[in-house]
Formats: structure tokens, C-alpha cells, sequence
């Protein structure tokens, strides 16, 4: 019984990652999602963001298309209105955010890393948010949603 046990939490430990939920129309979930970073990362929806701290994702991936460039995108859906949000990233250094760099190849394993900080203005409440990555010809290499909150 007790081999039971340690293996489910084992299990459990291994295959946990943030939860997210698709964006629809046929775009891909990353593999993996962890929302404050692989070490200490959000298991319960909604995820904190706090104002004056860093936020960190980590997302594993594998690439459906072969692709020189990257731009990850931001929605947030605030009271049923949607608002682009600013990532801080230009087009021209998107690529320093994927562990092996840029060019992706189609069918290899990607992990992109963002690391930015939450104003201490931020606005606070509680938003969906949509996450995409889009590679060349803004082709979607991944899409996901996460409910968060500023605090």
C-alpha cells in the first residue's frame, strides 16, 4: 500500500504544471505550462501576479512549424472587454527567450522563458488571459488561457 501511495505523488509531482485551457480554433497547448516558473510554479486557478514583483512563465513546447523568429502575445479579457497587453518584447530580441534560440524546427522540443516584472501601478482584479507564441507569418506555435489576479 505504502508503494502506492509514493508512486501517485511521485506521478502527481512529475505531470504537475500550471493549469490552462485552450484557446480553440485547432491552435496547439503547449506541453507544459508553469506560470512563477518551474521552481515555485501556480497549481490553482486563478494565478497571482504581484504588483512590484517579477512574474515568470516557462512554457515546454514542441514546434509544429519550422520558424526564424518568434513574438509572444498577450490578451487580457477585463469585464468582457479585450485588452492587448505589452510583453515588452521586440521582435528583433524574442529570440533570448527560447533556451535554444531561434530557428525552431518543426517537431523538436522548445522551452520559452519570460521573465518580466509587474509594474507596482498595475491595475488589480481578476482577468482571463490569453497567451500565444507566433512564429513566422504570425503562424500560432501555441495558445493557451489562464485566469489570473493582480494583487
Amino acid at each position: 500500500m505504502l508503494k502506492v501511495v509514493i508512486i501517485l505523488a511521485l506521478s502527481s509531482a512529475v505531470f504537475a504544471q500550471t493549469p490552462v485551457k485552450s484557446c480553440g480554433k485547432g491552435q496547439l497547448l503547449p506541453k507544459a505550462v508553469y506560470f512563477g516558473g518551474k521552481e515555485s510554479f501556480c497549481t490553482k486557478s486563478p494565478c497571482v501576479l504581484k504588483r512590484g514583483k517579477t512574474g515568470i512563465t516557462e512554457v515546454e513546447f514542441i514546434s509544429p512549424i519550422n520558424s526564424q523568429s518568434i513574438m509572444p502575445k498577450a490578451k487580457a479579457k477585463v469585464f468582457g472587454m479585450s485588452i492587448d497587453l505589452n510583453l515588452g518584447v521586440k521582435a528583433a530580441s524574442a529570440c533570448k527567450f527560447l533556451k535554444s534560440g531561434c530557428p525552431l524546427e518543426k517537431g523538436k522540443p522548445a522551452l520559452f522563458k519570460l521573465v518580466k516584472p509587474v509594474e507596482k501601478n498595475a491595475m488589480t482584479g481578476t482577468a482571463d488571459v490569453e497567451y500565444t507564441l507566433v512564429g513566422d507569418d504570425n503562424q500560432v506555435i501555441f495558445c493557451y488561457k489562464l485566469k489570473t489576479v493582480v494583487v
